[in-house]
């Protein structure tokens, strides 16, 4: 009889074990599946903020820009004997 209980006990304890490290696996699954998405959204961030600051590079190098600052700024075009081509 008591070989019995025992075999008994072994299999709860041992079912209860199993179904301890499977909450706790599925606990970790759901904790990673959130990290993932808040990196995602961290990475959709910086790629919109990437956009953003190539839109305002390409503005600051337009040649439409530059010919404004320089305008306002009193320069004027180079005369061509000013110009030395360097091979």
């Amino acid at each position: 009889m008591k070989s019995y209980k025992r075999v008994i006990v072994l299999c709860v304890g041992a079912v209860f074990l199993y179904s301890a490290l499977m909450i706790i696996i599925r606990l970790r699954i759901t904790e990673l599946g959130y990290e993932f998405e808040e990196a995602k959204a961290y990475e959709r961030e910086l790629r919109e903020e990437q956009l953003k600051l190539r839109v305002d590079l390409a503005d600051l190098v337009s040649e439409k820009r530059i010919k404004s600052r320089i305008s306002v700024k009193g320069f004027a075009e180079p005369e061509p004997k000013q110009i030395v081509v360097i091979p």
